[in-house]
């Protein structure tokens, strides 16, 4: 088994990372991706849902 441990290595990472997430979306831009990955349904909905079906 093999894993890809992410992290900072350098304490600069840590420093800029947090800039990288000011960011200010506009309603076009919100509205353009709101359809792209819909939130998964939560259980018990998804359970409900597939017992409606059988």
């Amino acid at each position: 088994m093999s894993t890809v441990v992410i992290g900072a290595k350098k304490m600069r990472q840590l420093e800029d990372d947090p800039e990288a997430v000011d960011v200010v979306w506009t309603d076009a831009e919100l509205e353009s991706v709101a359809g792209l990955a819909p939130p998964p349904t939560i259980y018990p909905n998804w359970m409900v849902r597939n017992v409606a079906r059988e």
